[in-house]
């Protein structure tokens, strides 16, 4: 895939996933800017690969998915996922195996730190 500019709405969704404060967001916040759509998942869901400036500074992240968000109103979640310092992946998933057509709206995205709900599902 020839690299492009984010769509509004991919833009807009890790915007949100970059709006809450952790341990890098402020370099991945930087990278955000010159970020570009380097592959798409094959199931046609929204899910992109990601890249940066190479001049862009590198983050400092205490995991490979530093956030994870909770979409208000279903079952669905994104993750972010960081590799070497730099954004890799913005991913969406449903529970039910639905494939929705775009990032849901950032009203509606909900960023999370804590993982520890994985682990659990009942937690």
């Amino acid at each position: 895939m020839k690299p492009r500019p984010l769509s509004d709405n991919e833009r807009a969704a890790l915007a949100a996933m970059l709006s809450i404060d952790f341990p890098g967001a402020v370099e991945l916040r930087i990278q955000a800017e010159s970020v570009v759509v380097v592959g798409r998942c094959g199931c046609g869901c929204p899910t992109i690969d990601l890249a940066v400036a190479e001049a862009a500074p590198l983050a400092v992240v205490d995991s490979g998915t530093p956030v994870w968000a909770d979409v208000q109103g279903v079952d669905d979640g994104m993750i972010l996922m960081v590799a070497d310092g730099r954004l890799s992946c913005l991913e969406i998933y449903t529970v039910d195996g639905s494939t929705p057509a775009e990032f849901p709206a950032p009203g509606v995205i909900e960023p999370q730190l804590d993982h520890s709900h994985w682990a659990d599902p009942d937690a």
